[in-house]
């Protein structure tokens, strides 16, 4: 795993076939807001690699009441309280001010306030409660009362100036800066801040003691050389020249870095094409690739178009309210639950917004019908609700049907129409309205034409084909998408793509194609989305074993009184399980 272009962690199965299954579970935590990469590639037993990478944009959440919980996620966000409440107060019998600590417990029963505070208002979280502190708003020292020692604004014991954090309380050894693993490394300089490790590691864990830290160390518990990627010598060759013996290197005929396990960092590495993707981490070019697999004309019989989801209001208060989407015939699809903007405006742009539209294909002769049927729950309910709510969760919550909405459009190419729309048949006084917008091709014209894709399966083969309304000369290549990451970059040239692969039992693949110029990681422009195109995976197998314990019937005498002194049976018939039949006999 490879993030912001830096090798994170790497595992080995140390199985010398290799796993068919291989699992990587790394923990990171963000060190500053802002646009980062994660790069994963697996490395087969046949010097091969597959890559994945998805780019995340880290925000920094305010949490103005202190207790842990962003507010964006507090449903108390200017009160203290427990994650497990969502930043609520834990809800007790004798807590009038709602703060989790007793009256009988409580210094300030009537003010929410901390437990080092015994129950008081305390804004710098120094133990101190407002009232008695002549600095309510620094950390400070009951010797002081509660302002900081002089020239120690953090009260750490370090005077402010040998202190290299003078606004963060933290030890001698790391020169007065937090460490919250103890090992004496500052956290601003441990790669590892929550697992202690060696300082000459930057803090990092390395149980066979050879200098290479555990994450990067490809022989973790074997004590091995740093320049062979923390393993100890193979006796095998060096083809690449790198000074990782092949017996080691995740990458054995390409050059690497020994931090990088021998294998080139993501984007680095030959790149014959010259399209900003190293000819390692391109996938296989079908040899079919070029050659238009469909009739001709086959995707121009259909209309592209956009639809872009505005506003969304509902008739009552609810904690929590989801839909379900069908456009142009296509299977519901749930959207949401949503994000609530008021009492009865909910953010369903953030779903299907003009920033993440979506693309769908009509045929060209026919309208396109849009259906929404959406649902509201309340929580908290301790009765059965009024107005035809059905409870779940033993009365903890209830139910309510929205209603629905249908509305087919007509639309001209190029062409757009905005809506307003009041759900029908919904639960009595309880309903939606929602605003949104459909175009052909799209809502606004991009610099580039989103593709119109096709998955076609026959043969034994699964193959996405497409068509672009441009020329392959103006840009770099197709960008494919899975399940809204971004996975392979694919030529300019190609107008199909053969999949090898098929989706795990159980798992649905949502693929997507783009087209970009400049680098696939980092482009100068890329196309909005095309139109989704669905694989589902088969069902995964499951056996399930039908036991009869006994079987009875009535007395066979009386009910056919004809039939004397002789036994009466035997009893036969049958039974089935799924489209699973079976027939027995009972003597």
């Amino acid at each position: 795993m490879w993030i912001d272009g830096a090798l994170h962690d790497a595992q080995t199965t140390g199985v010398p076939g290799g796993l068919a299954s291989f699992p990587l579970s790394v923990t990171w935590c963000a060190g500053n807001p802002g646009a980062h990469q994660i790069v994963v590639r697996a490395f087969n037993t046949l010097n091969t690699r597959g890559t994945a990478s998805i780019n995340l944009q880290v925000v920094a959440s305010a949490d103005r009441d202190g207790d842990g919980v962003a507010d964006a996620l507090d449903k108390c966000p200017d009160q203290p309280g427990l994650p497990a409440h969502n930043g609520c107060p834990a809800p007790t019998t004798d807590d009038r001010d709602g703060d989790g600590i007793r009256d009988t417990s409580d210094a300030c029963p009537d003010q929410p306030g901390t437990t080092l505070a015994s129950g008081c208002p305390d804004a710098d979280s120094d133990g101190i409660r407002d009232s008695a502190d002549a600095c309510p708003r620094e950390f400070g020292v009951p010797e002081r009362n509660g302002c900081p020692n002089p020239g120690d604004a953090d009260s750490d014991g370090i005077a402010d100036a040998s202190d290299a954090c003078p606004r963060e309380a933290g030890s001698v050894e790391t020169g007065g800066c937090p460490d919250r693993d103890n090992d004496r490394v500052r956290d601003a300089d441990d790669a590892c801040p929550d697992i202690p490790g060696s300082p000459g590691l930057r803090g990092c864990p390395d149980r066979d003691g050879d200098g290479v830290r555990d994450a990067l160390d490809l022989c973790p518990d074997v004590a091995g050389s740093a320049s062979n990627s923390g393993c100890p010598p193979t006796g095998s060759a060096d083809r690449d020249g790198d000074g990782v013996d092949d017996g080691t290197d995740l990458s054995p005929t390409e050059s690497g870095s020994a931090e990088s396990g021998g294998a080139p960092a993501p984007g680095s590495g030959t790149d014959g094409d010259g399209d900003g993707v190293a000819d390692a981490d391109e996938p296989t070019e079908d040899p079919l690739s070029g050659l238009d697999l469909f009739v001709p004309g086959y995707l121009l019989q259909f209309v592209p178009f956009e639809l872009q989801a505005l506003e969304f209001q509902v008739a009552q208060n609810y904690s929590q309210v989801y839909c379900y989407a069908s456009v142009a015939g296509q299977a519901m699809e749930r959207i949401g639950p949503f994000h609530s903007l008021s009492a009865r405006r909910w953010d369903i742009a953030a779903v299907m917004g003009p920033l993440n539209s979506r693309t769908f294909l009509a045929p060209a002769s026919q309208p396109v019908q849009v259906r929404l049927e959406c649902s509201g729950i309340v929580g908290g309910s301790r009765e059965a609700p009024s107005g035809g709510g059905i409870g779940e969760g033993g009365g903890s919550e209830a139910y309510f049907d929205l209603g629905a909405m249908t509305r087919s459009h007509t639309l001209a190419n190029p062409g757009a129409e905005t809506v307003t729309l009041d759900s029908n048949g919904g639960a009595a006084g309880h309903s939606f309205r929602v605003k949104y917008q459909i175009c052909s091709p799209s809502c606004k014209t991009p610099v580039l034409r989103a593709p119109l894709i096709s998955l076609t399966h026959g043969g034994g083969q699964h193959r996405l084909a497409w068509a672009w309304a441009g020329h392959a000369y103006n840009i770099n290549g197709f960008k494919v998408y899975m399940n809204g990451n971004y996975m392979f970059a694919l030529s300019p040239r190609s107008t199909n793509y053969l999949f090898r692969d098929l989706p795990p039992c159980g798992r649905r693949f949502d693929i997507q194609l783009t087209a970009y110029t400049g680098n696939p990681h980092r482009p100068d422009q890329e196309s909005p989305r095309s139109n989704i195109a669905t694989w589902d995976g088969e069902f995964c197998p499951r056996t399930a074993t039908v036991s009869f314990k006994r079987f009875e019937t009535n007395d066979l005498r009386f009910a056919f009184p004809e039939i004397t002194g002789i036994d009466v049976g035997p009893i036969y018939g049958s039974f089935s399980v799924n489209d699973q039949y079976s027939e027995f006999n009972i003597s």
